[in-house]
């Protein structure tokens, strides 16, 4: 088995006749242009086309890149499977079908599904919208953790599934806003917990070899460059856990699994005297009026309102968004919906400051608030939780989970398989917990 390393969380795994991309993102930024792939990823025409079978584990638009996906020639996305988990909904597949792959599979988690001639992978979902992918050939195990953060027991459930582990590929750096730019204890609690967690992941996998992954970004807006300070290096995560234990592989590097990885200095050199940012510097936003601010928070809370019990929203506390390039500040009540606060007016207990760009981006598109949290192009002060629960229950909204229709939904084929699936998997940690 071979693994290739094209860039961020893209990864190729080779063996035999199959050729599995994961996770492609090579055009464009992502997160309303506040993440850039860096360094640069490397797919060549050659490797795409080797490949049979492209997986992508979440929606998250450094996962599942649009640009990246339309990028592939027609006639080569006709001769792929693509794969997809068998989530609550399904609109990513719906979408994918679109795209004109030669088939789109759904994966059910803790299913074994075989590639091809002794290559099979096993999805592991995760949360309400991650996954992880184990990937089996030639004898050899690699495991793909990207973004999920399973508990000990999920994780240890997995391991006991799907057996010793040659290669376990792993997050390794801040994925989002870390407090602001002043909190610098606070950056440096979030860096080390994202490598405690692979600590965690590594005493419970216990893999020969573990490779960073799914962290090489730069944040590229002017309101979120700070983080790209805030990070782990990947040299970190060699010191943390040794040079015999650590395979670091740049874009583009493959690796025999057969064979010793003998790469990691070399890549590590050239980690360290890559330019700080990608071509184009720090990415310029412009700004979006008032009137457009506030048509898209009426908007994207008409829509919170026609997803949720209003009982449920009413219990939710206000949040103060702060234009920083306006001068205004608008209020949104999830219940009632937004509206501009006049300047004697006092600002609620969460002030959320963000550009209008970055404003309207949030409320009037789909993971808009989840997006304005991963970039960091914002800034919160005072009670963040009110921020915190308004995102949660949007992004639950748009990964499908909602309150009105949720019996419904809960009914459906596609719900009963999901909860069947899935209850097998967190039915004894939630036992184990009420106990």
């Amino acid at each position: 088995m071979r693994l290739t390393l094209v860039g961020h969380a893209s990864l190729l795994v080779d063996q035999g006749d199959v050729t599995l991309l994961c996770d492609p993102w090579w055009v464009g930024d992502a997160f309303n242009e506040g993440w850039a792939p860096w360094p640069a990823p490397c797919a060549t025409s050659e490797q795409l086309d080797r490949v049979t079978h492209l997986w992508i584990s979440h929606e998250h638009p450094d996962h599942l890149s649009v640009p990246t996906l339309r990028s592939i020639p027609d006639d080569r996305r006709a001769g792929i499977t693509a794969l997809y988990q068998r989530h609550w909904s399904g609109e990513v597949v719906r979408f994918l079908r679109t795209l004109g792959f030669a088939a789109v599979v759904e994966l059910d988690h803790g299913v074994p599904h075989t590639l091809g001639a002794g290559v099979d992978v096993v999805l592991h979902q995760v949360g309400h919208e991650d996954a992880a992918l184990t990937i089996r050939g030639g004898g050899r195990t690699v495991l793909d953790l990207n973004d999920c953060k399973p508990s000990d027991a999920k994780l240890a459930r997995m391991r006991a599934e799907i057996g010793p582990v040659d290669v376990l590929v792993d997050q390794f750096s801040i994925a989002g806003w870390p407090g602001n730019p002043e909190d610098g204890e606070r950056h440096r609690r979030v860096a080390a917990g994202v490598l405690d967690g692979v600590a965690r992941h590594l005493r419970v996998v216990e893999p020969r070899w573990l490779v960073p992954a799914a962290s090489f970004v730069r944040f590229v807006s002017p309101e979120n460059a700070y983080i790209n300070d805030a990070g782990n290096p990947v040299a970190t995560v060699v010191e943390r856990f040794g040079a015999d234990r650590t395979a670091v592989l740049h874009p583009g590097d493959t690796w025999d699994l057969d064979e010793a990885w003998t790469g990691s200095d070399d890549a590590l050199e050239r980690y360290r005297t890559a330019t700080s940012l990608p071509p184009g510097g720090l990415r310029e936003h412009g700004s979006r009026t008032t009137a457009e601010v506030l048509a898209a928070a009426d908007a994207g809370l008409a829509a919170l309102r026609q997803a949720h019990w209003l009982a449920l929203l009413r219990r939710l506390e206000p949040v103060t968004f702060s234009l920083c390039d306006l001068a205004e500040r608008i209020v949104l009540h999830p219940a009632t919906g937004a509206r501009l606060l006049e300047p004697a007016e006092p600002s609620t207990g969460c002030v959320v400051e963000a550009s209008s760009q970055a404003a309207w981006y949030a409320f009037g598109h789909r993971w808009g608030l989840t997006t304005l949290a991963i970039s960091g192009r914002m800034r919160v002060h005072g009670d963040e939780r009110p921020f915190t629960t308004l995102k949660q229950l949007a992004a639950a909204s748009s990964a499908g989970f909602r309150s009105r229709g949720l019996v419904r939904d809960a009914c459906s084929p596609r719900g009963r398989s999901f909860l069947r699936r899935r209850w097998r998997d967190v039915g004894p940690e939630l036992l184990a917990r009420a106990r």
